[in-house]
């Protein structure tokens, strides 16, 4: 820490933070030595980048195996898979005419850990080198530990138990429209939006949770919100360059549309490892530019055939297809799609045509919804 200052003042005022809000407590020096089981979390900083520019986070690694090479997260039960699939949650965000997005502020720090298993994480932490580390206890699920996700779910599924009645269509939201931290969902219409938003805001906060980083795809939806509760302040700042990410696609929520953003490289692959590689580097949950990431596919196939190891050098035909390949995927990011797909309630009927085909290198599927609108006179 000492060789940069900026990151050693982020991690004392991230770790200052964490010791304010009760997340972690100094431990009592007559408790340091306890006759139960006890495990210290080592932790480390990581640079995210954000709308709000780069912040450093602390992560707590749980996974770093002790004198007896087991790692916490080796005897921790995992528990069950509780959050929904992307696609999923993607594809019913995509029926709501007035959408929106927000997320639970510190959901897993908003938990706290029954007072019998919190020896379980402690950590050292001492602000400057000078003084001797300080004993901790972290009070709060943990971000790194194999069962926070299914702690932090199962929270918020007792709580919609508990409390969903007051609040039904929350509720709903809350189980079928969430990812983890992240709630995309929205309504026919800005009343009904309006209204969800502040039965989501009052549902969340009955459990002591906090919705912040809300955006909308109508302005007038975040009119009433505190600038600081939505991800940005001002609504021109939305723009085809630079777009809010949901669950990692990109939402222009001026236009309304999606697209997909993939991280590049300007060094062209030169191994069946790297070509893997740049497959991997293109996030698509849905399926959407499945017909390009195809030919990649059938590369890496084709690499595989030709018998050669990882790092093994590309043959020059394999060279030329890569360079005719990524002519198409450059191009990935100018592909825009629809959000919203014009369903509405005064839809009178909806079917889904599904359309297959096979050949001897791929098969593919495509399904298309077809609904027809109520056509009303006056």
């Amino acid at each position: 820490m000492t060789r940069c200052p900026r990151f050693a003042q982020e991690y004392r005022s991230f770790m200052k933070t964490y010791i304010e809000l009760g997340h972690m407590t100094e431990i009592p020096r007559h408790q340091v030595e306890c006759r139960h089981p006890a495990h210290y979390i080592p932790h480390h900083g990581i640079w995210q980048v954000s709308d709000h520019g780069p912040r450093l986070r602390v992560v707590f690694d749980a996974s770093r195996p002790t004198s007896s090479g087991v790692s916490l997260n080796d005897v921790m039960c995992r528990g069950p898979k509780l959050q929904r699939d992307i696609w999923l949650v993607l594809l019913r965000w995509r029926q709501h005419r007035i959408a929106f997005c927000t997320d639970v502020q510190m959901m897993y720090r908003q938990i706290r850990i029954d007072e019998r298993d919190v020896d379980w994480q402690r950590t050292l932490w001492s602000p400057c080198a000078a003084e001797p580390a300080r004993h901790y206890r972290l009070n709060t699920v943990t971000y790194g530990t194999t069962c926070a996700p299914y702690l932090a779910l199962r929270t918020i599924q007792q709580l919609c138990t508990d409390e969903g009645a007051r609040f039904p269509a929350a509720q709903h939201a809350i189980l079928n429209d969430r990812y983890v931290d992240d709630i995309l969902s929205g309504g026919p219409d800005l009343v009904t939006a309006r209204e969800l938003r502040d039965e989501l805001t009052q549902l969340m906060k009955a459990g002591g949770f906090t919705l912040r980083k809300w955006v909308a795809n109508d302005p007038h939806l975040l009119e009433e919100l505190d600038a600081d509760d939505c991800l940005r302040p001002a609504w021109v700042l939305f723009t085809d360059e630079d777009p809010v990410k949901e669950l990692g696609v990109a939402w222009n929520p001026q236009r309304d549309t999606l697209s997909l953003r993939h991280a590049t490289s300007n060094r062209e692959p030169r191994s069946k490892r790297e070509v893997l590689a740049a497959l991997t580097r293109i996030y698509d949950p849905c399926g959407w530019v499945a017909p390009a990431t195809l030919l990649v596919k059938m590369l890496v196939q084709d690499l595989w055939r030709a018998h050669l190891d990882w790092d093994d050098e590309l043959p020059d035909n394999a060279i030329r297809e890569w360079a005719a390949i990524r002519q198409g995927l450059d191009r990935l990011p100018e592909v825009s799609i629809p959000r919203w797909t014009q369903l509405t309630p005064t839809s009178t009927s909806a079917t889904i045509h599904v359309f297959a085909d096979a050949s001897r290198r791929a098969m593919a599927a495509v399904a298309y919804l077809r609904h027809q609108l109520a056509i009303t006179s006056s």
